[in-house]
């Protein structure tokens, strides 16, 4: 479980360091949608919405990583 210092964090990091399309993807994969799904909403290809899912993981992992070193 995150706790709310996490949260905060990566809030922080989806609003500064995601694109347009990489928080549209977050918020549908989020609610359960299907990566053809997302594609359809999108209008991209699913390889498009797998990338941009595999991007959103890197990203928000760096900064809880980083987040974690800072609180050490």
């Amino acid at each position: 479980m995150l706790g709310d210092e996490q949260v905060a964090v990566l809030a922080e990091a989806m609003a500064s360091d995601l694109s347009e399309l990489e928080m549209e993807v977050l918020r549908l994969y989020v609610a359960g949608r299907s990566y053809v799904e997302i594609a359809d909403h999108v209008g991209r290809h699913a390889k498009s919405v797998d990338n941009a899912v595999q991007r959103i993981k890197r990203k928000l992992g760096r900064s809880l990583a980083e987040y974690e070193l800072a609180s050490a």
